[in-house]
């Protein structure tokens, strides 16, 4: 099985698809916190407000709306491209067990959507502490529910990798699985 996840973690490092993704989460994630900030305490705002536990907890929770969506298509991407380009087959000629192989894949971008998750909720802290502080709010990483928050977003950004390559290996067809995915996220955002 680890050679399997190797094989996942070369193929997916042979494209720059991820880099580009990643990159993207990190833009939205650090404008995201950006605007939440900005407009936290504007009467007109329904979230909280940012001096409270549960606005600074809506600030803390915005990786998932960077990364979320875009590692879905990155783990959808990633199992569907093997249908779209006739690479399935000699991959599962390779590896008879077509459960192993879908594992292997499931596990590859679980550590991929854990790592994109990772690195938002970093961009996260590194905008929020400095901004929320110039505007006279001091935040305690360790209290007000903050772990909890971060370590939810890493792990739901985790699931939405899963969800991206699980919805590839039903579907098989990367446009349509991809549409699906923004489709649904499009839904949640509502």
């Amino acid at each position: 099985m680890r050679r399997l996840i190797v094989a996942e973690w070369r193929k997916l490092a042979s494209t720059r698809l991820w880099f580009w993704l990643l990159l993207a989460s990190v833009v939205l994630t650090v404008t995201f916190a950006a605007l939440a900030i900005a407009f936290g305490d504007d009467p007109d705002n329904p979230t909280p407000p940012l001096s409270g536990a549960s606005g600074q907890r809506t600030v803390f929770s915005v990786g998932f709306g960077g990364a979320g969506a875009l590692v879905a298509i990155l783990g959808a991407v990633g199992m569907t491209t093997e249908f779209r380009h006739r690479t399935a087959t000699a991959t599962f000629l390779a590896t008879p067990d077509r459960g192993r192989l879908v594992l292997a894949k499931l596990i590859a971008y679980a550590l991929v959507g854990a790592g994109f998750g990772a690195i938002c909720v970093l961009a996260t802290i590194a905008v929020a502490l400095p901004y929320l502080d110039s505007k006279g709010i001091t935040v305690s990483l360790t209290g007000n529910g903050i772990p909890t928050t971060l370590l939810a977003v890493v792990a739901a950004v985790t699931l939405y990798a899963v969800i991206g390559v699980g919805l590839g290996a039903v579907l098989r067809d990367q446009v349509a699985t991809a549409a699906g995915l923004l489709l649904t996220a499009r839904r949640d955002i509502s």
